[in-house]
């Protein structure tokens, strides 16, 4: 950013007047309380302000002082194998001390059985590594050592916060010192054993040896003086110490032994030497060191290939048996002969039915109880089928084969809901993990069942979910699944298909994501399979019709909506109509199906958010915020709903059913008078309600009297709205519409409503300059909104 030459540094050396200044301020307020701290008789509160000053107002002591003159200590680890004791660089010897400490700490001493060995490996790189950056600054000496004593009795305080601080001191220092780590362990385990150690005491001393791992990651003379403290702790019922106690013996019980590289195998080894010494000295290796012996050796190895290569190849049948087998017993021969009888076959069958039947009480008039046991134990005995057909040959698979796939596609067709969960599972574990090429006459028969019509649509959605098994590898099988799905997703009108279809898709999806690292570009074609973002826009595509604008019914529909009588032909095209998904149907199917894909594919999937995902997603908003328009009368269903209520009209004899329809009409027109108004529906509106005022009936021509229902209330709600207007005035035009509002009398609930509500709120707002409003208005016209705002107890 800067030129080098630019760059400058500067050194802040402090005047005499400076120094004079920091001496003043040391003086009045900084040795003082030095000085205090001599008091043996300090209270608490003033011993904590003074640490507080030292810590805070003094930081830099711990640099800017020389630590007390002390010799060096000498640990019982410091002398190692492959240094000198008498080493001249004393921080040398330092640094292999440590070293040797970690790595003996980590590799010697019984570690976890989920460790393996290569991670004692690893652990011992680290140590080496972390010692070499984090050499400590000065060696430990016995002033270290007098300053551990003290933070041990610290420990085991009464007193939570100077217990905790102590605590996280030891282990900053063990950090850094790990020849230390031991040394207090005489001044933490008495407090474990005395009698008169208190709750506070117990916890401290449990917490430093679980912390500095005492119990399982020390030397053998430490762990056994701390398992010994541990056994002979005081009995105690404090649940927090019961506690740590437990953990402490948790992690002791996790233990295993060392591993013992080194380990003597005298048996072992004697048997080598004696192998050693039987073999011939003939040194016979030393002559494949000339090139035409090897060439020689290599050559007559080659004919020995190739004379054993043709009794491989070739068969030859034996005209008696190789293997002189022993006659069988009577008992093997009772065995035999009931396995070769089929009335046994049939007795076990009948046996296992009835295991299989919901109720105990089973007789010959519960048909689909049977029936229901029946595909149960077809399951069992198909997977044992299908499994024991692994050694078989082709020609005897292709003989099993030719019977069962159309058994068991003749079974799907007849699949009842007690028995599908027992084929679910069944499938699964056949095809599971499994060379695929033994059953391909069954999949191959399933994927055609796929695409041909099924009894139910129940039927045809479990189909959809008979090849599901998530460790395939053929990738064409799974195209194909996949395209067959697709194709049916139109006509996926109950939730299983939809499901079927979503899962067969979410399979391939995932196998494409757990082989990331190969696109399957390199293969044909028909090999390749289509990503999450491929079936994201395939979907979108399908669901765009959902946002675009209804179109209007033209006029030969309406014409056609008119008559009443249909022919023959006009019944058959409504059957067809009726058993297809119409062109408004097929997209909330598409919409409905791209919900359940997502919620499963975001069970398995590795890349939560694709491009597809991100560019879905507004579209997806969009349809989770639409409004409860959505509920009214729409487009496709406006014209038939209109059409019923003329029809009903005109065909009742009874008043009272023509009332009754005037009455929904009103409702009807006002709810979707946007959808309503449109094309030739207002026409008949009118047309009706003339018809209406015509008919004999008085009560039916007072329903349809001129004043519309639509036009009185957004009259009403007018006058409202200009009356509310105005909350802190009155003008003189609101008078004529108070006056009305005043006057409104209807027996429709939500007209009257509408007015009393718009006089309590002009009422409210006026409260305050109530008189002047009455001097303004009048009182005639007061005493009408008190009178009409007023509650009816007894309406």
């Amino acid at each position: 950013m800067y030129d080098i030459s630019e760059a400058k540094m500067a050194w802040y050396v402090p005047s005499e007047k400076g120094k004079e200044l920091v001496e003043a301020l040391l003086k009045k307020f900084l040795f003082p309380v030095v000085e205090s701290l001599k008091n043996k008789n300090m209270d608490r509160d003033s011993l904590k302000k003074a640490f507080t000053i030292l810590t805070y107002g003094f930081s830099g002591s711990v640099t800017c002082f020389d630590m007390p003159k002390s010799p060096v200590f000498k640990s019982p680890n410091s002398v190692l194998p492959w240094f000198k004791p008498d080493s001249i660089n004393p921080a040398v010897l330092h640094w292999a001390t440590e070293e040797h400490s970690d790595i003996y700490s980590y590799i010697c001493t019984p570690i976890s059985k989920k460790r393996q060995i290569f991670v004692l490996e690893s652990h011992a790189y680290v140590a080496h590594m972390r010692i070499v950056v984090d050499l400590p600054d000065r060696e430990f000496t016995n002033f270290h050592l007098r300053v551990l004593h003290i933070l041990a009795r610290l420990a085991l305080n009464d007193y939570s916060e100077v217990r905790y601080e102590a605590q996280s001191v030891l282990t900053n220092l063990f950090s850094e010192y790990a020849i230390a780590r031991e040394l207090i362990v005489d001044d933490i385990l008495p407090a474990l054993t005395n009698p008169q150690s208190t709750r506070e005491q117990l916890k401290g001393a449990l917490s430093v040896i679980s912390q500095n791992s005492w119990a399982t990651s020390s030397t053998t003379v430490t762990k056994t003086k701390v398992w010994k403290a541990i056994i002979e702790m005081k009995v105690v019922d404090y649940p927090d110490v019961i506690e740590m106690y437990d953990d402490l013996w948790n992690d002791i019980g996790k233990l295993q032994k060392p591993a013992r590289k080194h380990f003597d195998c005298p048996k072992l080894v004697k048997f080598c030497n004696t192998w050693w010494t039987a073999l011939p000295k003939t040194r016979q290796w030393e002559r494949f060191k000339d090139p035409k012996v090897l060439q020689a050796a290599k050559d007559e190895r080659a004919a020995r290939k190739v004379t054993s290569q043709k009794f491989i190849n070739v068969v030859v049948y034996a005209s008696k048996p190789q293997v002189n087998r022993t006659p069988l017993n009577e008992c093997e021969k009772a065995i035999v002969t009931a396995f070769e009888d089929e009335t046994m076959y049939k007795k076990w069958i009948e046996l296992l039915l009835i295991e299989k039947n919901d109720s105990k009480d089973v007789n010959d008039n519960t048909v689909w109880m049977v029936k229901r046991a029946e595909q149960r134990l077809a399951a069992e005995i198909f997977t044992g089928v299908a499994k024991g057909t692994k050694y078989l040959g082709f020609k005897r698979l292709d003989q099993l084969w030719q019977w069962l796939a159309p058994a068991i596609d003749h079974l799907y067709d007849r699949m009842n809901a007690d028995a599908y969960m027992a084929w679910t599972h069944c499938i699964t574990d056949v095809l599971h993990r499994d060379d695929t090429r033994r059953f391909w006459w069954l999949i191959e028969r399933l994927l055609t069942s796929m695409t041909r019509p099924a009894p139910t649509a129940w039927h045809q959605g479990i189909r959809s979910q008979i090849l599901l098994a998530t460790d395939w590898r053929e990738t064409e099988t799974r195209r194909r699944i996949c395209a067959i799905a697709w194709k049916s997703l139109p006509k996926a009108v109950i939730e299983t298909q939809r499901i079927g279809v979503s899962t067969s898709i979410k399979h391939v999806c995932t196998v494409l994501e757990a082989n990331m690292n190969n696109d399957l570009k390199n293969l044909p074609e028909r090999f390749h399979l289509e990503g999450v973002d491929v079936w994201l826009q395939r979907f979108e595509k399908k669901v765009d019709v959902l946002a675009s604008p209804p179109k209007s019914t033209s006029d030969t529909t309406l014409k056609q909506s008119r008559s009443q009588d249909l022919s023959q032909s006009a019944l058959a095209k409504d059957k067809e109509k009726a058993s297809s998904p119409d062109k408004m149907t097929e997209p909330l199917i598409y919409l409905r199906t791209l919900l359940e894909f997502l919620l499963q594919y975001y069970e398995d999937c590795i890349t939560c958010l694709t491009p597809g995902i991100m560019s879905l997603f507004p579209m997806l908003v969009e349809y989770a915020n639409e409004d409860e328009s959505d509920l009214l009368v729409n487009e496709k269903f406006a014209e038939p709903f209109l059409e019923v209520v003329i029809r009903t009209f005109h065909r009742s004899s009874l008043w009272r059913v023509r009332v009754s329809v005037l009455k929904f009409l009103q409702v009807l027109v006002f709810s979707n008078i946007y959808v309503l108004e449109m094309d030739q529906r207002p026409k008949k509106v009118v047309r009706l309600l003339f018809e209406a005022i015509t008919d004999q009936q008085g009560k039916i021509k007072a329903c349809s009297e001129s004043k519309e229902h639509a036009t009185l209330h957004g009259a009403v709600l007018g006058m409202g709205a200009v009356v509310m207007a105005h909350p802190y005035s009155t003008p003189p035009f609101v008078i004529p519409m108070l006056k009305s509002l005043c006057s409104f009398t209807s027996r429709s609930a939500e007209l009257q409503k509408a007015a009393t509500a718009a006089l309590r709120e002009f009422r409210r707002s006026h409260r305050d300059f109530w008189e002047k409003t009455t001097k303004t208005i009048g009182a005639d016209l007061v005493y009408n909104i008190e009178n009409a705002i007023a509650p009816i107890y007894y309406a």
